[in-house]
């Protein structure tokens, strides 16, 4: 009795053990399976928050623009009308700058076209140059300036205007740079960048260059201003040429000066193709050096063909009229003694081998004319190679 209830506990406990390992094995399975699937999860979360769509992508520069405009015109809304004719308070210098973000924001239109792109904000840039200094020339009175008694240094204006726009330009930078920064931190939890923040980043990378371009041109109007009063400067002395140029007149300038680049960069452009040609006439140049060789050792050994089967041909002459005069002592012999039958046979004998001979002579004078073709071949594409005729062949 005690042996069947040892053996009965025996089989529960073995059935509980079943149990419990079948169990552990569902919960593995179970664990093992939402531990796969929760950084799937957790990725695809991460892809959702982090995927910008495609046109949200190319407008972010724009959107910035428009939200920097924005808290411009907020700024202004709390500041007083500007007086006329002090173009350099607080209010009238905001006006240029957003006037300026306008025109930024009007050339993402153009970005396709970076020759029409600099254009367009060259014109702008001079049309709002030549709106500061319009308001510049207005008194507080409503009434214009006069030459020497109210009349403001042009130079100056020019200065401060300088300033102001190479601070917008680089504040655009900063704005770019902080675009770009974003873009990265956002970018910075995943393999790699997508193609439309790789997009986005190129067309900011365009932007910024268009910036500094638009530095360097800010730097050339300044470059013009000192000169504009280095010769005013110098012109004060004279009493007929006393006048500062004009705004057109300096601008007309700078038109000038612009072109001169261009016939410059035209100039360099085909420099560059003449040094292109030049590269590859050097590469060029092994390659035709072993053509010439090819030709001068193919011309050799067809001059020597040419100049055995000649002498063969001169051999088989001096054979062939041997034995014509054999023939011919034959045919003498064969008259003298009468019908001789052995004399026939070699007379027939001799005829064969002369026709043998002049069929060996013929074909040997057709391959040296293939021959000569070959040479005067080889001839013709040595001096188109070179330039010059070929001293080998004949004389060798």
């Amino acid at each position: 009795m005690v042996i069947q209830l040892d053996i009965i506990s025996i089989l529960l406990a073995l059935e509980l053990l079943v149990v419990l390992f079948a169990g552990c094995i569902i919960l593995w399975f179970k664990f093992k399976k939402e531990k796969n699937k929760k950084p799937q999860v957790i990725i695809e979360k991460q892809k959702a928050s982090l995927s910008t769509p495609k046109d949200s992508l190319d407008s972010s520069y724009e959107d910035c623009l428009r939200s920097e405009l924005k808290q411009l015109q907020d700024t202004m809304t709390g500041l007083p009308e500007s007086q006329v004719g002090d173009v350099m308070d607080s209010r009238a210098l905001l006006e240029v700058r957003q006037e300026f973000i306008k025109l930024e924001l009007s050339a993402q239109d153009w970005l396709s076209d970076s020759d029409t792109h600099h254009e367009k904000l060259m014109e702008g840039i001079r049309l709002l140059l030549t709106h500061f200094n319009k308001l510049s020339d207005i008194g507080p009175d409503n009434t214009v300036v006069k030459d020497d008694e109210e009349k403001v240094d042009g130079s100056e204006n020019y200065e401060d205007q300088l300033e102001y726009f190479k601070s917008v330009i680089d504040n655009q930078l900063n704005v770019m740079r902080a675009l770009r920064e974003k873009l990265a931190v956002a970018a910075g939890s995943e393999d790699g960048l997508s193609d439309e923040m790789k997009e986005l980043m190129g067309h900011l990378e365009q932007a910024e260059k268009q910036a500094i371009e638009l530095g360097r041109c800010v730097e050339v109007l300044e470059e013009e201003n000192e000169r504009l009063r280095q010769d005013t400067g110098s012109q004060q002395d004279v009493a007929v040429a006393g006048e500062v140029k004009s705004n057109d007149e300096v601008m007309e300038d700078i038109g000038g000066m612009e072109s001169m680049v261009s016939n410059q960069q035209e100039t360099i452009s085909k420099l560059k193709g003449l040094l292109d040609d030049l590269a590859l006439e050097a590469s060029k140049a092994e390659e035709l050096e072993d053509l010439i060789g090819h030709i001068q050792r193919a011309n050799k050994e067809l001059s020597g063909c040419i100049m055995v089967l000649e002498d063969e041909n001169t051999m088989l002459r001096s054979e062939m009229e041997r034995l014509r005069n054999n023939l011919s002592a034959i045919l003498l012999a064969n008259n003298e003694a009468g019908d001789d039958s052995e004399l026939q046979y070699k007379n027939e004998s001799l005829s064969k081998k002369m026709e043998s001979l002049k069929s060996m002579i013929d074909i040997k004078d057709t391959t040296i004319g293939e021959l000569q073709q070959k040479v005067e071949a080889l001839k013709s594409e040595y001096m188109t190679a070179t330039g010059k005729m070929p001293d080998i062949g004949e004389d060798e």
